[in-house]
């Protein structure tokens, strides 16, 4: 199943780029991505998720918890941008990935601790 959603997926990420770019410019290259992940996701939830579960309904929910984490993510990213302008976030980024990397070799650290 998610060899078939990751191809269509895919393969509907190559056409609409092309075509959107004509028109949106740089807008249509992150439309396009997001009208293939839509289709990808109806065609499984309608075609590939009754064969695996035969009565399955999809419910739709509301977390505050991931709306307030994903609220201060953005608000900080704005407040970076009305501070230091666009090379902030460059610069924001580039220090969040190094610190996520560090964490990641010290995570794998922690568990797979050498004994001597």
């Amino acid at each position: 199943m998610a060899l078939y959603k990751s191809a269509i997926f895919s393969l509907l990420k190559i056409p609409p780029p092309i075509l959107m770019v004509i028109f949106f410019h740089a807008f249509g290259i992150a439309a396009s991505w997001g009208m293939a992940t839509a289709v990808a996701l109806i065609v499984a939830l309608f075609f590939f998720i009754p064969r695996v579960q035969p009565h399955y309904k999809p419910v739709p929910g509301f977390n505050t918890g991931i709306i307030g984490s994903m609220w201060r993510y953005s608000s900080g990213s704005y407040f970076v941008i009305s501070v230091y302008g666009m090379a902030g976030i460059g610069y924001v980024w580039f220090a969040v990935q190094g610190v996520v990397c560090l964490y990641a070799i010290l995570a794998m650290r922690a568990r797979y601790r050498v004994r001597k």
